[in-house]
């Protein structure tokens, strides 16, 4: 009987098992799906269409707008396209005419005149809408331009200013002009340069381009006084730009006139001592002789002039010595009239040079202590 119920335990035990695996196959996941291809329908690409032929526009021309042109150098348009080149050359005219030839790079229509343009004229050029590209497309629109040749060199400035009087010999003469005349130097390159600038009466000296369109001229030894000089810049001078100086820029000036810089005694002095000589000391080395016959010292008072002799310390420095001794507490005037002449040119005071100084008195009492007539006056006073 035992053994008949422990068969029945292990026959539901293995119906357990089998309803078990049943229950968890059912709920295990699903598998990937199965793809099935689906055929795609064919694209249609765009296709290209060719733009239709487009007029032809110039894309650069010399010279440039602004650009001065030179004088030999051809005139260049610039199409975008070929052209046809026989319309080009029909519809190409240039104001005030030119005789020239044309030629092509390419694109491009080159006018090479066959002489040097007019310098510093103005010029118009033009190509009609009959211009027609090798497709028969004529311009978009006309071309049209002008332009300027280059000029003349000119001088703008200058200094010391024309007609400019008692300029210092130590000046320095500028010169501008209004175009660049030299390239950019260094300073060891100066002495290849030009160096426009002469001096009626010659004068040695060196010059220096402070840039490239401003000359300095400086004097080795200064302008010579009371000199009128005739400054020139010839003409022929010709700038970076082919421009030229049609004829001589020409001005003058004159140096500084003789004159008194200082005398001794100065003007208004007082207390002068009676055996004091009279200095006058100018700007200039002067004529001895003419100066002299200039000067003169005279007391106010007599209206008489003083005699005496002269001595010069130097060429500048005139000393007159009286023959005697001044007058004491006596007032003086000295001059030197206008006439006196420079040492070493036609330059002459141009007005009367005048001072005045009085001499000294002789001594005299101002005051006493004690006073005269004073009483009381202790005995040990100091007198």
């Amino acid at each position: 009987m035992k053994r008949s119920l422990f068969l029945i335990l292990i026959i539901i035990l293995a119906l357990l098992v089998i309803g078990l695996v049943a229950v968890l196959w059912n709920l295990r996941p699903a598998g990937p799906p199965s793809l099935t291809p689906t055929p795609l329908e064919a694209q249609v690409l765009p296709t290209s269409t060719p733009l239709p032929p487009q007029p032809p526009i110039t894309v650069y021309r010399s010279p440039a707008p602004g650009e001065e042109q030179t004088l030999d150098e051809p005139i260049v348009i610039a199409f975008d396209q070929p052209m046809d080149r026989a319309s080009v050359e029909e519809a190409f005219s240039i104001e005030p005419e030119v005789e020239g030839r044309f030629s092509w790079e390419k694109n491009d229509l080159v006018f090479t005149p066959a002489d040097p343009l007019e310098r510093g004229e103005s010029y118009q050029v033009t190509v009609a809408e009959s211009a027609r590209s090798e497709a028969g497309l004529p311009l978009k629109e006309p071309v049209a331009f002008a332009f300027r040749t280059v000029g003349y060199l000119e001088v703008t400035d200058v200094q010391p200013a024309p007609d400019t009087e008692e300029v210092e010999s130590d000046a320095i003469v500028t010169v501008l002009f209004n175009r660049p005349v030299v390239p950019l130097t260094s300073i060891a390159q100066q002495a290849e340069l030009p160096h426009p600038l002469t001096f009626t009466p010659p004068v040695t000296g060196g010059g220096e381009w402070l840039n490239t369109s401003i000359y300095t001229f400086k004097p080795d030894e200064g302008f010579a006084p009371a000199t009128a000089y005739k400054a020139r810049v010839a003409a022929g001078l010709t700038d970076t730009t082919g421009g030229v100086l049609a004829e001589d820029y020409t001005w003058t000036f004159t140096t500084v006139m003789p004159g008194v810089l200082e005398t001794s005694p100065g003007d208004n002095a007082i207390y002068v001592g009676p055996s004091q000589t009279i200095t006058v000391t100018f700007n200039q080395p002067m004529d001895h002789t003419s100066t002299q016959e200039h000067f003169s010292l005279m007391a106010e008072a007599t209206e008489e002039e003083v005699p005496g002799d002269f001595r010069w310390e130097d060429d500048e420095t005139m000393v007159f010595v009286p023959a005697e001794d001044l007058e004491l507490d006596t007032f003086y005037l000295a001059w030197v009239a206008r006439g006196a002449k420079a040492a070493a040119a036609e330059g002459e005071t141009a007005e009367d040079y005048l001072w005045s100084f009085t001499t000294v008195s002789l001594p005299y009492i101002i005051s006493t202590y004690p006073a005269d007539g004073d009483t009381e006056v202790e005995p040990y006073t100091r007198l």
